[in-house]
This record gives C-alpha cells, structure tokens and sequence, in this order.
C-alpha cells in the first residue's frame, strides 16, 4: 500500500509541476510584449518601416520603401506579417510624434485586400496589390 501513495504524490507533484509551467507560459504570452524595434501601439507590437540595420533597413530610406508583396515577405522574415490594420490610432499617433522619420502613409493588407494607412486621420485608402510602380511604407505587425 505505501508503495501505491509513493507513486501517487509523484504522479500529483509532475502533474503540478506541469501544471505550473504551462501557466508560467500563458502568463508570459499573454502580456504581448514586444520584441524590439517592435513597439506597442494600443494592443499590437507593430514596426513601422523606417530605417533599422539590424533589419537590412539602410539609413538612406531607400529599403523602408517595398511593394506589398515584399512588405509582406519582409515582415514574415523578421517574425511578423504586413499588419491587416492599426487598431489604436491615437496610440499610433503617440508613437510616430516620437520615431525617427514619424510615419507616413503605410501599406497593411487583409482578407486579400490591400489598403494605404494615413498617419493623418487614420483612414485607409484600398489600392490593388499588385500594382507594379507602388512602394511605400509599411507596416509589420509582430506574430
């Protein structure tokens, strides 16, 4: 019998072993921090395209400037995806009163539809995706 309790109190002390670390887990996804040059704008870790060599992102602004298609595949290369839209616009309007080169009108995209952001109002102007002569800004929003 003391051998059944034995194996009892080492099956309860993994399972709250476990139990603990996947807690600890959710706690720690749940607070969306972000991971820089992302920055928390409202509820999202977003980067809006600027200069940033850690990222291939020269200081001549030249390479902050890509079409959707490479926005978007820029974004997934570094651990995001072209933003779908910017949630919180005063919180957005926060940060770019405080980024170098503020913001400037973005491309995000959704549901397979492509939209310029104006840092102005927070408005989105639809544009086709896959116009051959756009670039322009863009917006990356942390996976």
């Amino acid at each position: 019998m003391p051998r059944h309790i034995v194996i009892f109190i080492l099956s309860v002390t993994v399972f709250t072993t476990v139990q603990s670390q996947l807690e600890n887990y959710v706690i720690v996804r749940s607070q969306s921090l972000c991971i820089p040059p992302y920055q928390k704008v409202g509820k999202q870790c977003l980067f809006f395209s600027r200069p940033h060599s850690p990222w291939g992102l020269s200081d001549t602004w030249h390479q902050a400037y890509k079409s959707v298609y490479d926005a978007a595949v820029f974004c997934m290369a570094h651990d995001g995806q072209l933003a779908e839209q910017v949630q919180d616009f005063k919180s957005a309007l926060d940060l770019c009163a405080t980024v170098r080169g503020g913001c400037a009108p973005s491309l995000v995209a959704r549901r397979g539809h492509c939209f310029q952001w104006n840092p102005l109002d927070g408005s989105e102007i639809e544009i086709p995706c896959n116009h051959p002569d756009l670039k322009a800004r863009f917006i990356c929003q942390q996976n």
